[in-house]
């Protein structure tokens, strides 16, 4: 199956990454995972300048491969207690590092490690990730741990 040409309603996250920075860090678990509420047809009517052509076709292939991705580290999520959790390392555009069922960590990487590489030939990321520290189990489900950046005071 080619990946730009998947038949399924698509849908796709807004993944959101603080940039590196050497000192101001503190832990924050990130909220638990949800379904995603815009298909990659609708999330991209909202893009301005309005998407065309070339443009819209790349937005929109860019959009498939997080789904793909986000549709299959949600499947892997279940947990009853931290210990059942770990995490798995990710980069650009999938997300910055992300939180499985310990079981499914090799599946995940290797499914990340693919979708990356079919990625890489035709794009380059634009965001660095802070470091993903630690997976917890929350609402039954595996959530990721992230250093973030403290706000500077004034």
């Amino acid at each position: 199956m080619e990946l730009g040409r998947l038949d399924f309603a698509s849908v796709c996250f807004a993944v959101a990454c603080a940039p590196s920075a050497t000192e101001g860090h503190r832990s924050v678990n990130s909220p638990p995972p949800r379904r995603p509420e815009m298909t990659c047809d609708e999330q991209v009517r909202h893009v301005q300048p309005p998407q065309i052509g070339a443009a819209r076709e790349r937005y929109m292939w860019r959009c498939l491969l997080v789904h793909q991705f986000d549709a299959f580290v949600w499947e892997r999520q279940a947990c009853s207690a931290d210990g059942d959790c770990t995490v798995v390392e990710t980069y650009c555009p999938f997300s910055c590092g992300v939180a499985v069922a310990t079981i499914y960590s090799g599946d995940v990487s290797s499914e990340h490690d693919r979708l990356h590489a079919e990625y890489s030939k035709r794009a380059d990321c634009m965001y660095k990730c802070n470091p993903t520290v630690g997976a917890t189990c929350r609402e039954h489900r595996c959530t990721a741990q992230h250093v973030v950046d403290d706000p500077v005071p004034r």
